[in-house]
């Protein structure tokens, strides 16, 4: 949240002398510092011994979006936990309890991995570090981001504009 903070510090209430506007400042911050602490992701552990979710499950199909989104296309609730494990291995990820990993269908979740898939994949990235903030603190600030423009009225596709182009 440190980049979210140094962002929104550049808005000062001098500049904004309308009641309203920094009203609108103040909950689009809390909106999107709010999400950026929420886990959102497809995969469940129930291994008893690792976080449920675990974190780096989260990290791993969000850096791997358009592979998971792909391989669970099509797919009832009731058949996912395979396919969402295969996505994983098809990108070389490796674990030991890949029979305690699962697939849940949460809408937000699910709505993560199309925006990192549709506007974060195509960034740049030159380290592990960077690619962790692009593709899972990205995705779940482009949550965010898509909730808030939502709760304004508009449709998907003006929302999907609207998030385009946005700066990161």
């Amino acid at each position: 949240t440190s980049l979210l903070d140094r962002y929104f510090e550049s808005f000062l209430p001098a500049d904004y002398e309308e009641d309203w506007q920094r009203i609108i400042i103040k909950y689009i911050y809390r909106k999107l510092t709010t999400s950026v602490r929420t886990d959102r992701g497809l995969g469940v552990g129930s291994h008893p011994w690792e976080e449920n979710p675990a974190r780096t499950m989260l990290v791993e199909e969000s850096i791997f979006a358009d592979t998971v989104l792909s391989f669970l296309e099509n797919k009832d609730q009731n058949s996912r936990n395979v396919p969402y494990r295969e996505a994983l291995k098809a990108c070389n990820i490796k674990s030991a309890t890949w029979n305690c990993v699962g697939c849940n269908d949460d809408e937000e979740a699910v709505l993560k991995l199309k925006l990192v898939k549709d506007l974060l994949l195509s960034k740049t990235v030159y380290s592990r570090k960077e690619l962790v903030l692009q593709r899972y603190i990205g995705g779940l600030r482009k949550v965010a981001e898509y909730k808030v423009i939502q709760n304004l009225g508009y449709d998907k596709q003006t929302i999907e504009d609207v998030l385009r182009n946005l700066p990161f």
